[in-house]
């Protein structure tokens, strides 16, 4: 029977049973430490991804408002102000190729878009009162059977463009010739030729004839590739800021209800079609002292003597001061007021024709940079005219916008406040096309 060898450890790595305890509770504890660790780490996780899923999915689909009962979630709302920024982005980048980067000049042909682009909640609550006001339109014009459908977008797109399916659009009706009033305007007497001592006038030489003049070309209708190249490029450009295609399209669908349902209600109420309308000569001037002097001229020479004199005066003349001559033709007292102001405006219809009335003042205004202006009109005549285009669809528009006041008066809209804060702020403006370029140093000679 073989015999067991007993192999003797080395005194250095035997280890006595109190150092195998100390080795098992260190192990102990840093599983307990692992676990502590582990738990921690993983209610982090849970905590982060609460807090992801509550802003990208809870938040989102919560309602910025409620419409007879249809929700506007705020991930829509977020979509469209999106969409809107991008319309804005685009438009100042458009108008900063044509006028270049000039600060000055920039804020006067778009400081209120500049201005809607950096207040990000005033441009929230336009766009979620336009997805209100949307909703009440689409909702009614469904009730009342009207459907805009994918096809109607579609041909709403390509006129947009110039599409009309090869075809050139469809002209206008031509104007019915109005018959003219006699103009009032005592013109400048014109030099007056004096009798010659003969009597013989040589005849006048014969003019030889004009060469035809070249017809004016025919409209090119455009094509389908033209048209497809060119939406192509716009809708490249959105997506270029995050905007989808649908989006586009659905602001589309929108503006084509509100237009539906607009000659709609129209058609239940008594549109006007005719006004009275004015006629008047104006001498507009930016300081009250000029406006005395010439209100004075006019007491000792005639209101049309001294129009005529400063309508005469190149505008480089130092001395024609701030005053400048105009004539207003047949414009309804709603649109004098809005050129003129209030009393001038209101004047036009009660003055006596042919007479000069005082001086209306109008402030301007320091925000806009509008200079205050003092006006003296003299009206040439007054008579009932028919109303343009634009004179009625604006009515149309004002009962479209008293109905959507009603709607909303009515309590079916709830707007919540969660909106608040969330406007996105993405896409902005290049903030380099908004600095002022540096100015160019002239070497000396």
């Amino acid at each position: 029977m073989a015999k067991k060898t007993n192999i003797e450890q080395p005194e250095a790595t035997r280890q006595s049973r109190k150092e195998v305890l100390i080795a098992r509770r260190d192990r102990e504890q840093n599983r307990r430490v692992y676990m502590v660790v582990g738990a921690v780490a993983a209610f982090l996780v849970i905590v982060l991804l609460a807090g992801l899923i509550n802003e990208f999915v809870v938040k989102p689909g919560q309602p910025a408002a409620v419409v007879n009962g249809q929700t506007i979630t705020i991930r829509d709302w977020q979509n469209r102000v999106r969409y809107q920024r991008a319309q804005l982005v685009v438009n100042v980048e458009d108008l900063v190729g044509q006028f270049g980067t000039d600060l000055n000049l920039l804020e006067q042909v778009a400081g209120q878009q500049l201005n809607l682009l950096f207040d990000h909640e005033t441009l929230g609550q336009l766009v979620l009162d336009l997805m209100v006001d949307e909703t009440l339109i689409r909702q009614e014009a469904e009730r009342l059977g009207i459907i805009v459908s994918d096809t109607d977008v579609q041909v709403e797109i390509e006129e947009l463009f110039g599409y009309f399916g090869g075809l050139l659009p469809t002209p206008m009706p031509t104007a019915s010739p109005t018959i003219m009033p006699t103009p009032s305007l005592t013109p400048i007497p014109t030099a007056v030729l004096t009798e010659t001592e003969t009597s013989e006038v040589d005849p006048v030489p014969t003019q030889a004839p004009l060469p035809t003049s070249a017809p004016i070309p025919t409209a090119t209708p455009m094509s389908l590739e033209s048209y497809q190249t060119e939406y192509d490029q716009v809708i490249q450009r959105l997506r270029g800021y995050g905007i989808s295609e649908s989006i586009y399209r659905e602001a589309t669908r929108a503006r084509i209800y509100q237009e539906r349902l607009m000659e709609r209600l129209a058609a239940d109420i008594t549109l006007t079609t005719e006004a009275e309308h004015a006629s008047l000569f104006v001498l507009i001037y930016e300081n009250q002292e000029e406006a005395e002097a010439a209100q004075q001229a006019i007491v000792e020479r005639g209101y049309l003597t001294v129009w005529n004199e400063l309508r005469s005066l190149p505008f480089d003349d130092e001395t024609r001061g701030t005053g400048f001559a105009s004539e207003l033709l047949w414009r309804t007292q709603e649109d004098l007021i809005g050129v003129l102001g209030s009393e001038a405006g209101t004047a036009a219809f009660t003055l006596p024709l042919n007479q000069p009335g005082d001086i209306f003042a109008q402030p301007g205004d320091e925000a806009t940079g509008q200079p205050d202006r003092y006006y003296i009109i003299q009206v040439s005549g007054r008579e009932l005219r028919s109303l343009s285009q634009n004179a009625i669809d604006a009515q149309k528009q004002e009962n479209l916008t008293n109905w959507l006041q009603s709607q909303r008066s009515a309590g079916t809209v709830d707007i919540s406040d969660r909106w608040r804060g969330q406007s996105p702020r993405q896409p902005m403006i290049d903030l380099n096309l908004l600095s002022q370029p540096a100015p160019v140093e002239i070497p000396e000679q």
